[in-house]
Formats: C-alpha cells, sequence, structure tokens
C-alpha cells in the first residue's frame, strides 16, 4: 500500500480511576522524496557488524555525556566493525595495519576511524 500522507500520534489509556483518556499529539507530514541509497562504510571483505544501534544492551547505548550542561549519548547510533580472515575468525593484527579506509554514505561526514 502507499506511504500515509503525515504522521499522527495518538495515547489512548486507562487511568487508576477506570477513566478512558486520549492524548492527541501532533501531525507529522511524510515526505515524498525517495530515500537516500547508502552504500556499505567498509572495503569489502568479510565484516562481524557487532555492538550496533539495535542492541540496548551495548555500551555504546550507556555512554552518556554531560556537554554544557546537557547531557547526550554520542555513541547511540555507534557500530563496531570486525574484520573476518577466510576461516571467519576475527583477524589479529597490528594496530596500526588494521586501519582501514570508511566511506561517508549520504554526503555525510567520518569523524574518527
Amino acid at each position: 500500500s502507499a506511504a500515509p500522507q503525515q504522521l499522527h500520534h495518538r495515547l489512548v489509556f486507562e487511568t487508576s480511576q477506570g477513566n478512558r483518556q486520549v492524548v492527541d499529539g501532533v501531525r507529522i507530514p511524510v515526505s515524498t522524496t525517495s530515500p537516500p541509497v547508502l552504500g556499505p562504510p567498509l572495503a569489502a571483505g568479510s565484516w562481524l557488524v557487532h555492538e550496533g544501534p539495535g542492541n540496548a544492551q551495548s555500551h555504546h547505548w550507556g555512554s552518556v555525556v554531560a556537554v554544557n550542561g546537557q547531557t547526550t549519548i554520542p555513541q547511540r547510533y555507534a557500530i563496531d566493525f570486525f574484520g573476518l580472515d577466510a576461516t571467519r575468525h576475527a583477524v589479529k593484527v597490528e594496530r596500526t595495519s588494521r586501519l582501514k579506509p570508511v566511506t561517508e554514505s549520504g554526503g555525510g561526514r567520518c569523524w574518527a576511524a
């Protein structure tokens, strides 16, 4: 089916006294532009993707940092990539020799690799 033209949040709940409550949120328009096509962030090869943003138990999720009086979780969308050898084991190399070029996706900027 076609994508909706807008998103609307509505919360319906019952209070401890048994009263039904409805809270309507704002309506958000849905973009009609095509989504960007993202390429792989690393060079060809076998990579294990670990501790990604879908893992709420990841150490990245718990990295709360206070900056200028505001808390933030700068690593929330961080992903760890491990190179795999032909036997699908993590590659064991010296730290300086394991650095691989990182490709920015969708016009983004790579801050560190």
